[in-house]
C-alpha cells in the first residue's frame, strides 16, 4: 500500500519536542517536506480572494444568492488582524451570508468587533454634531463618552435602517437582547417608527 500523509498544525513542533509534548521520531517521519504558511494577518493581499471563495462556497451551501462584498466591507475585512486565522474568516463569512438582506455583504453584516474599526470611527469624527473644537474644554472622559455615543447611535441607525425598524432583527444583528436595544434607542433618542419601510 502506497500512502501519503499530509499533516497540519499551528504549533511549533520543534519547541513541542523540546518540551516533551511531541514525539521526535514521529516528527521526522512526517517532516519529509515542510511548508510554512504565514498567518492570515501577514497575507492581507490574499484576504479578498479568499473571502470571495468562501462567499461562493457558503452561499451555495446555505441557498443564498449573495455574490459580492461592498468596497467598505472589503476594506474592513482586509484591515482586520484575524487572530482566529482562516477558521475565523470562514465563520465571519458564513455569519454574514446568513444575516445579509441583499445580494451584497456590507460592513453592517459583519460582527460587532468589526464595526468599531478605523473606517467607522474616522467618518464619525468628521461629523458636524461632534463639534470637535468644543473638545478643548472637556475632560478625556467626557470626550470618550461623546464619541462612543455618536458611534453607537450611528451603528444603531444603520441596523434599524437595514431591518426597517424591526427590533427583533436589529437586536439579532447587534448581538444584544431586544430590551437592551430598546434601552439604547431611548438613551440616544431613536424612534423605531422613523425606520419603518413606507409604501409609496
Amino acid at each position: 500500500m502506497d500512502v501519503r500523509v499530509i499533516a497540519a498544525t499551528n504549533k511549533d513542533l520543534e519547541e513541542e519536542i523540546s518540551k516533551g509534548r511531541f514525539r521526535q521520531d514521529l516528527y521526522y517521519r512526517l517532516g519529509v517536506i515542510t511548508l510554512t504558511l504565514p498567518p492570515l494577518r501577514k497575507r492581507k493581499e490574499d484576504i479578498h480572494a479568499m473571502a470571495n471563495h468562501f462567499l461562493n462556497v457558503y452561499s451555495k451551501k446555505l441557498g443564498r444568492e449573495i455574490n459580492r462584498f461592498s468596497p467598505d466591507a472589503v476594506e474592513t475585512l482586509c484591515s482586520y488582524t484575524w487572530p482566529g486565522n482562516i477558521r475565523e474568516l470562514i465563520n465571519v463569512i458564513e455569519r454574514a451570508i446568513i444575516l445579509c438582506k441583499s445580494d451584497t455583504i456590507s460592513p453592517i453584516d459583519l460582527p460587532s468587533t468589526f464595526q468599531s474599526g478605523t473606517t467607522a470611527t474616522s467618518s464619525l469624527l468628521g461629523a458636524k454634531e461632534l463639534e470637535i473644537n468644543a473638545w478643548k474644554t472637556k475632560t478625556l472622559s467626557e470626550v470618550k463618552d461623546l464619541v462612543l455615543n455618536q458611534i453607537e447611535k450611528k451603528y444603531l441607525e444603520m441596523i434599524l435602517e437595514k431591518t426597517g425598524g424591526k427590533i427583533g432583527d436589529a437586536a439579532k444583528i447587534a448581538g444584544i437582547h431586544p430590551r437592551g436595544l430598546y434601552g439604547k434607542m431611548k438613551k440616544l433618542g431613536l424612534d423605531k417608527s422613523s425606520f419603518k419601510v413606507r409604501n409609496t
